[in-house]
């Protein structure tokens, strides 16, 4: 029955025509075609590989404390598996409740009409990028190089790291935006369009492929970017910093120094050992560390 009414509708025919055209071909002329349907965003077209890229990639800093020790007995091996279920299942949706399929859907229309709007009234573009590990995310940016800006601020790149229940059409990017800077915004991995778990190694790789990108496909120097993180995105953020120093300067609010104090706190305390070696081993958003 559904097969049989997209046939009978002109809309979706058209609709279907255009993605065939774009996925065949991404012109700017089939990109602008595009951008005026929404759809399941795994259609959407690759504009931008990470495997392809020439920029360097950056030295991996520890994250987990438990994996370079010389610990191997039954009960640390059971810790860990514990530690790794209780995290991959339950704790990364606790820590981010906006890679829920409940999440995405209750906000999907407000993310839909946002989208709309930075289309209309900035210009804003969607991208797909694809990491090493085959990962997608989903980004829009606006270029106000175009425009000028507000004096010279188009000329700079902000790059916006959202919180743990965030979407960046809905998020910190209207700042940057309202000051004329060319901005992007990226979600989590699981939020919108992205895939993936927001585990701590899948972040990194998030943001490592987003810089690349704004360096080799949008053309801004690493010098010229900067990164401006709320709540939990202060992470991503942090490890940014640690990793390209040639970042102009990151900005970093509302964000806390390790998440083990809050994650203590939110469960009950006969789980407390469980939680802290959970954190430590599969969910160590260390900031202050990497800050330093």
């Amino acid at each position: 029955m559904r097969g049989v009414g997209r046939v009978l509708n002109p809309t979706y025919s058209e609709f279907i025509a255009v993605l065939s055209r774009a996925q065949r071909s991404l012109s700017t002329e089939n990109k602008e075609a595009l951008s005026r349907f929404d759809f399941k965003f795994w259609a959407w077209p690759v504009e931008f590989d990470v495997a392809s890229s020439r920029l360097r990639r950056p030295r991996q800093r520890p994250d987990r404390d438990g994996d370079a020790g010389g610990r191997g007995g039954p009960s640390d091996w059971l810790m860990k598996l514990c530690a790794a279920g209780l995290v991959r299942t339950v704790g990364v949706r606790l820590t981010y409740p906006g890679c829920t399929g409940l999440m995405n859907a209750v906000t999907r229309p407000f993310v839909q009409q946002a989208r709309a709007r930075l289309r209309s009234e900035h210009g804003a573009e969607r991208y797909k990028l694809r990491t090493d590990s085959g990962y997608e995310i989903e980004v829009f940016f606006v270029d106000k190089r175009r425009s000028g800006g507000s004096g010279d601020n188009g000329s700079t790149l902000v790059v916006c790291c959202e919180g743990n229940a965030a979407y960046p059409e809905i998020g910190a990017t209207g700042v940057p935006l309202d000051a004329g800077y060319s901005v992007i915004g990226w979600h989590h991995p699981g939020f919108g369009g992205s895939t993936g778990l927001p585990l701590p190694e899948t972040e990194q790789e998030f943001m490592s492929t987003v810089l690349q990108f704004a360096s080799e496909k949008l053309s801004f120097q690493l010098r010229d970017t900067t990164i401006l993180a709320w709540s939990i995105g202060g992470y991503t953020a942090s490890w940014a910093g640690a990793n390209y120093p040639e970042l102009k300067y990151i900005i970093l609010d509302a964000t806390f120094d390790n998440i083990e104090g809050l994650a203590v706190k939110a469960m009950p305390q006969f789980a407390s050992g469980l939680v802290r070696e959970s954190v430590r081993l599969e969910m160590n958003l260390n900031n202050a560390e990497l800050l330093c």
